[in-house]
């Protein structure tokens, strides 16, 4: 299966001025709990967690999420197999990944949500998630 068959097309995205409650809002606004964070290119990713942990650590909703973000990006490319963003998922311990297309461009994500509804039976989707989140272990 290749990752563009399944991905989520609907990247949603902020700058890095933005404040951690700005990307709060965002978020609740799209029920969602990851954005990406692009400025003239792709600076990073921020998930509410990210945010949380943040202010847990004494900075306050209204710092940029620049300090915040993890800007070592784990990608993959919308012509790559299911199977590698998975292998990455479960080696970086990520359950959401970046796709690229060919110009290097956000072109969607791929969650471990969007691999498990796409699989035949429920079975061959539980054998997927138990074997990517066995790293998470």
């Amino acid at each position: 299966m290749i990752i563009n068959e399944i991905m989520s097309r609907n990247v949603v995205s902020i700058p890095s001025s933005a404040t951690l409650k700005e990307a709060a809002k965002v978020m609740k606004k799209y029920d969602i709990g990851f954005l990406v964070v692009h400025d003239e290119k792709l600076e990073g990713v921020i998930t509410d967690r990210d945010i949380v942990l943040g202010i847990a650590n004494g900075n306050d909703v209204n710092d940029s999420v620049k300090y915040n973000l993890k800007k070592h990006i784990i990608t993959c490319y919308e012509t790559d197999d299911v199977s590698d963003a998975s292998d990455k998922m479960g080696n970086y311990q990520i359950k959401r990944i970046v796709i690229l297309n060919d110009k290097d461009e956000v072109s969607g994500i791929l969650s471990l949500s969007d691999i498990s509804r796409n699989y035949e039976t429920e079975e061959n989707a539980l054998e997927a998630l138990m074997e990517i989140s066995y790293h998470f272990v």
